[in-house]
């Protein structure tokens, strides 16, 4: 049988569990950048209420569904709520 000191046995299950915490948090945080860079591109018509998105930065975007143009100082002044 294999002696273990309790002192080692508390001080491995705490590394581990410690450990796993790190990985676990390191990870989300890497998915969670992820997901806001995807969500930066997204848009909202203020005329229909329409969710779309575009990846170029312009000064008039033209919304997909009703075929407004919307100014990007309105989205702008949107996002920073």
């Amino acid at each position: 049988m294999i002696k273990i000191d309790l002192n080692f046995a508390i001080a491995v299950y705490l590394c581990f569990s410690i450990s796993l915490v790190f990985v676990l948090w390191v990870f989300y945080n890497y998915y969670k950048v992820s997901v806001e860079m995807e969500t930066s591109h997204l848009l909202q018509c203020p005329v229909c209420t329409h969710i779309f998105m575009s990846f170029e930065e312009q000064e008039l975007y033209k919304c997909p569904q009703c075929h407004s143009y919307i100014n990007a100082r309105q989205i702008k002044i949107q996002t920073n709520k």
